[in-house]
């Protein structure tokens, strides 16, 4: 190919810049690219309460938060499920787990918010 852009009908001055340019600009190696669509952090994860008693579901959320963030997870979900066909058409999994996350987020270095059917939680040193 060369590095001579003459061919293309440009100045000289548009060729030493062109040129200064390609001596400037680095080469990367394909072998040390990354993927941009693969991270370095563990893969997203998530929970399903569905079906447990609020004593469990609370134990089981509880362990699965400390355990994840402490693998180096940086987001959750926790899905508690609507409550749609729970007795007064109220959640007891949504209002409990809602209730502990908002004692236990600065305990336990996170944010959340709340979504339908699930919380969402993010590690706050992310």
């Amino acid at each position: 190919m060369g590095n001579s852009v003459k061919s293309a009908g440009v100045s000289p001055e548009t060729e030493r810049l062109f040129l200064d340019f390609l001596e400037g600009t680095k080469v990367v190696d394909k072998d040390i690219k990354k993927d941009p669509r693969k991270s370095d952090s563990p893969p997203f994860r998530s929970i399903d309460l569905h079906g447990m008693q609020l004593t469990q579901a609370l134990a089981a959320a509880e362990s699965f938060i400390k355990s994840s963030f402490s693998a180096g997870s940086k987001s959750l979900t926790i899905v508690t499920g609507k409550g749609i066909h729970s007795e007064g058409i109220r959640s007891p999994l949504r209002e409990g787990i809602g209730e502990y996350l908002a004692e236990n987020c600065a305990k336990l270095n996170f944010s959340y918010s709340e979504r339908e059917g699930s919380f969402q939680l993010w590690r706050k040193d992310y």
